[in-house]
């Protein structure tokens, strides 16, 4: 691959992970300008299995989806040619430059399965579990590409505190697709009526669902922070802690038009 197609596919990925993920990649804007390429790549890569979900029409397609980026993996873990792809290619480099272990990977190619399942889990201890699974390994990689040391349990903490938190920020937006990612344990001590919250009423008990998830997200988060977190995740903490604040300020209610709002001095708070 020539330099401009390089640079190209690395481009490529920048805007994708600025238009759809935008939170990481004011993430990965802490890195070092060396390191920002190959993260954009990760991010990228985990945008394609993550979106699964949404633009298959059958489960056995979605599987067969995810499938197509696990084989297209193994060559280049064992020192072959990727495939031509946008994403993979730059993706590709970066497992190569910065020695990358495949088991990361397969973990979040994986935790994106259950998503083709719609089956919320029966548990917050569940809800926790899929958070750290989509969310963990991808800390770990980065890790790696920034020259941190590995350490399992800031990730393992920062990912579900992560993870959790985008959960509840996404409630409205997954209610309006008829899907919810709520623990069903939850949902009953609350006495949440899912046909209200999918046809967008208020209900009494979803402030306190979501008042209990947050204290977990909040705890985990606590446990991330008695952790050396160097860049680009000492940013990634200080964006969960500023969304944490505005849950709260909006009295954890996600009809509130405060609730889903991204503070517009958010960069700045993540220095």
């Amino acid at each position: 691959m020539s330099n401009l197609d390089g640079k190209k596919n690395y481009e490529y990925c920048r805007s994708l992970v600025k238009n759809y993920d935008y939170d990481r990649y004011l993430i990965s804007l802490f890195a070092s300008k060396e390191k920002q390429p190959a993260l954009w790549s990760l991010y990228a890569f985990n945008y394609e299995i993550a979106k699964t979900r949404e633009i298959v029409t059958e489960t056995q397609l979605g599987l067969i989806r995810l499938q197509w980026w696990r084989e297209a993996l193994d060559p280049v873990f064992s020192g072959g040619e990727p495939k031509s792809h946008q994403v993979l290619k730059p993706l590709a480099e970066a497992i190569f430059k910065y020695k990358l272990p495949k088991d990361p990977f397969e973990t979040l190619i994986y935790a994106r399965e259950f998503d083709l399942e719609d089956v919320a889990p029966d548990s917050l201890e569940g809800l926790v579990n899929y958070c750290e699974f989509t969310n963990s390994p991808l800390i770990l990689l980065a890790m790696k590409i920034c020259g941190i040391d590995e350490n399992l349990g800031a990730a393992k903490h920062l990912g579900i505190a992560y993870g959790l938190t985008g959960q509840m920020r996404a409630i409205l937006a997954y209610a309006r697709e008829g899907r919810a990612m709520l623990p069903a344990d939850l949902i009953y001590d609350h006495e949440i009526d899912m046909k209200k919250l999918f046809q967008g009423m208020e209900q009494d008990g979803l402030p306190k669902l979501i008042k209990t998830v947050s204290a977990e997200a909040e705890r985990n988060l606590e446990l991330a922070l008695t952790e050396k977190l160097d860049q680009p995740l000492k940013a990634q903490a200080k964006l969960v802690k500023a969304y944490l604040k505005t849950i709260r300020k909006a009295d954890y209610n996600p009809f509130s038009i405060k609730f889903e709002r991204r503070p517009a001095t958010l960069p700045l708070r993540l220095f």
